[in-house]
């Protein structure tokens, strides 16, 4: 049996991890101000940074269609698909149109797609244990359940440099991003079961809230030497390596993957901004 996993662009999987997987890519658009970005294989992240920073107005994403992901169905038995939170993109409905059409049509025998819950690190982990389940022969069916329960107890936390792109996007309030401009507050915030952002603590400066973060890690109950943990940041892979040796003097992860973030993540995260999940 042939398999394949197909991520959308907010999986800050590397090109090169892409290929080594035998992974698709399925892009998501980012417009900005008149400027459209395709967030595929020939992303530019500094450009974006780049027009993002000059632009006024509020950067807004589209999904896939249903159409593009059935084209990366094909070719294969099965088929695992991963995306981002169905509270924070069309992306999951998208793919999951195509899996009822890719089932109607016969142009695969089995697709499951993963809602992440989430977003970037988290997607990126998810990849990583499909591709260790599929390597080991696991049937499909057995791989879409463990991979279900692994995504329910899997958290996610960020802190974020500039909060301007989730007040434009209203995911806070105009009245408490002043605020924590004014008080160079940095929130830890992160994703609830729900795939919703919310946030977990409030902190003055970086430092503080990934420091608060690293310590968050220490409440789970699950066996961390089991598991990875993923690092995603936005144009800031000095802080990335600090916060991934801070976390790998403190736990004992199998390993800890960082990667930079692509275009959606880069929209959300903004310059400076760091995802971390386990």
């Amino acid at each position: 049996m042939k398999y394949k996993i197909v991520v959308d662009s907010c999986c800050d999987l590397p090109d090169e991890t892409l290929k080594l997987f035998g992974a698709e890519l399925a892009p998501l658009r980012i417009q900005v101000g008149d400027v459209e970005v395709v967030d595929d294989l020939s992303f530019d992240q500094k450009n974006l940074l780049r027009l993002m920073k000059a632009s006024k107005v509020a950067t807004k994403t589209s999904c896939p269609s249903p159409n593009a992901y059935l084209e990366l169905y094909k070719g294969a038995d099965a088929v695992f698909v991963v995306t981002l939170s169905d509270q924070l993109s069309g992306s999951y409905n998208s793919a999951m149109i195509a899996k009822e059409m890719a089932e109607s049509e016969g142009v695969c025998k089995y697709v499951h797609v993963c809602n992440s819950l989430a977003a970037s690190s988290s997607q990126v982990l998810i990849a990583y244990m499909l591709k260790d389940l599929i390597d080991q022969e696991v049937a499909p069916e057995k791989i879409a359940e463990l991979i279900d329960a692994y995504i329910m107890e899997q958290k996610t936390m960020f802190v974020l440099e500039s909060l301007e792109n989730l007040i434009r996007a209203g995911r806070i309030s105009n009245t408490e991003g002043l605020i924590a401009n004014l008080l160079s507050i940095k929130p830890l915030m992160g994703a609830n079961k729900k795939g919703e952002i919310v946030k977990i603590q409030v902190n003055r400066g970086m430092k503080k809230s990934l420091n608060k973060l690293v310590e968050e890690i220490g409440k789970t109950n699950r066996d961390l030497s089991q598991l990875r943990c993923g690092i995603s940041h936005c144009n800031c892979p000095e802080r990335a390596e600090e916060l991934k040796k801070k976390i790998a003097e403190t736990y004992n992860f199998k390993e800890i993957i960082v990667a930079p973030t692509r275009g959606i993540a880069s929209v959300y995260a903004y310059d400076g901004g760091v995802v971390v999940s386990y």
